[in-house]
């Protein structure tokens, strides 16, 4: 869907070895950042996708060079139905970043956004060493 947009996709993941987080809650977490990234994303923009481990934890930023989200809409992007009720009927259900915002909780990690014109940015950082994880 991001070839619709003759939009590129930069992929970066440098993670070699397995770790020990639940990966259908990763998957979905990721899932959801990207489908945001590729709705926000301009024709002919890039929408960006890396993946590292720093020491102990897992940083994950997913970006895009699309529409950015307005300073006075950052306080409320992670409640529920938020971006519903500002775009067109039909187009969004408004709970993908709640949900991310409920996975990185349960994961005890942390999300911010920084955004401005032409570019936004989702950060994860999640802890690779929380017991209730390990096997």
């Amino acid at each position: 869907e991001i070839d619709d947009k003759n939009a590129k996709l930069v992929w970066s993941v440098s993670i070699r070895n397995s770790i020990v987080l639940p990966s259908h809650l990763l998957r979905q977490m990721c899932l959801n950042l990207l489908i945001n990234a590729r709705n926000a994303v301009e024709h002919n923009g890039s929408v960006g996708f890396s993946a590292d481990i720093h020491g102990e934890q897992l940083t994950i930023e997913v970006s895009n060079s699309g529409k950015f989200i307005p300073e006075n809409d950052l306080p409320h992007i992670f409640e529920p139905y938020w971006f519903a009720r500002k775009t067109e009927k039909g187009k969004s259900y408004g709970l993908g970043l709640w949900v991310t915002y409920q996975i990185v909780s349960q994961l005890k990690g942390t999300i911010e956004v920084s955004s401005e014109e032409g570019y936004t940015c989702f950060k994860v950082v999640l802890p690779l060493n929380a017991t209730e994880f390990k096997t």
